[in-house]
């Protein structure tokens, strides 16, 4: 089979241990559970998970793992281990405000290319 490598994008994320870690436009809700349910991942109670909307329909969110806004907008749960192979903090971005446009932090690149139309 082929070999291929992710390439590097930089994601925005969040660790959810509660309700309220979340970020709002992630739409994370509760689990309403009226029965004693507990999660096969982590063993924890129905109340005690979030349920986060994605591309592909509803997704349990157990407390750790990370809520990942992807690379068009949509959100995804990541587990705590797969998260901690796949991403690393991005410490060489120096942010210079938003992109009115997309939202999207400016970088140093940014701001120099827009500088150089801006000379021309």
């Amino acid at each position: 089979m082929p070999m291929f490598r992710k390439k590097p994008v930089v994601i925005e994320a969040t660790q959810w241990f509660r309700h309220g870690d979340e970020p709002a436009e992630s739409k994370c809700q509760p689990i309403e559970c009226d029965f004693e349910w507990r999660c096969d991942h982590c063993g924890s109670q129905a109340h005690k998970h979030g349920n986060v909307p994605t591309l592909e329909g509803w997704h349990i969110v157990c407390p750790g793992d990370w809520i990942i806004k992807g690379i068009k907008g949509e959100f995804y749960p990541c587990k705590p281990d797969i998260f901690e192979a796949t991403y690393e903090p991005a410490t060489d971005i120096i942010t210079m405000g938003m992109n009115e446009e997309t939202g999207k932090p400016l970088t140093m690149k940014d701001v120099v290319e827009s500088f150089r139309e801006d000379m021309q």
